[in-house]
């Protein structure tokens, strides 16, 4: 898979059978995020002569929201759909090669008659056995608490093979780190932390995000290993 801003966070691209999940607050960005990585991955398949097809599965928006966000955002290769049950996701699977499941926490588990205890890491576990069985690739969107933890991430980083979190960038944030993030385009940046990343070392990116959407070409990116700087850092631009 391909995606110009975010190769480096994900190893070179998401990779196929591999499962990541991406937490971050409301208005971060990360329906955003997943459209335009889904959109440039199909174009990049395409382009390889070896299509594939994308899947966004909600359980949250309606597919006429996803809609009007796609057109905004020039995204016309992507399959949307509103399914809250684990049984009909994991048939969607079968058929698709990359899904982005929005949220994780709002998946049913409905596989049987029996209670679950904990319905959200018995459906990921679900959904990653099927992903490592039928080489699919997948992104689990999740939640943040008040405290600004992932739901369920304690358990969710042992499941997945990535964890990604999403966090607006402020000026005096930068400002401890790069040289000239009084600049006002500072303001448009968006930090993922990559918290774990198997095959890759764990980092942030920085990735500018305006007018309600990320930059495919964007004017930065930085990556590094964060035994180096400081905890939630990332390395001084290279423009």
């Amino acid at each position: 898979w391909h995606f110009h801003p975010f190769n480096l966070i994900f190893g070179g691209g998401p990779i196929h059978g591999f499962v990541y999940s991406l937490s971050g607050y409301q208005g971060t960005g990360k329906t955003t995020l997943c459209l335009q990585l889904l959109e440039s991955c199909y174009k990049n398949s395409v382009e390889q002569e070896d299509e594939k097809k994308m899947l966004y599965i909600s359980n949250e928006q309606m597919v006429t929201e996803l809609s009007t966000m796609c057109d905004k955002l020039g995204v016309e290769n992507v399959y949307l759909v509103h399914v809250k049950g684990l049984k009909k996701i994991l048939t969607l699977i079968e058929e698709y090669d990359f899904i982005v499941i929005d949220s994780l926490p709002g998946v049913i588990y409905d596989l049987g008659d029996e209670k679950i205890k904990n319905e959200m890491i018995e459906c990921a576990m679900e959904i990653t056995s099927a992903a490592k069985k039928l080489k699919k690739t997948i992104i689990f969107i999740t939640h943040l608490t008040k405290s600004g933890m992932s739901v369920g991430s304690s358990k969710i980083g042992h499941v997945v093979d990535g964890v990604l979190k999403l966090h607006r960038g402020n000026v005096e944030y930068f400002n401890n780190y790069v040289d000239n993030a009084e600049e006002e385009h500072w303001e448009s940046c968006n930090i993922i932390e990559v918290q774990k990343m198997r095959m890759n070392a764990s980092g942030c990116a920085v990735a500018q995000f305006d007018n309600g959407q990320y930059h495919n070409h964007g004017f930065i990116i930085s990556f590094t290993k964060l035994l180096n700087f400081p905890k939630n850092a990332f390395a001084k631009v290279v423009v």
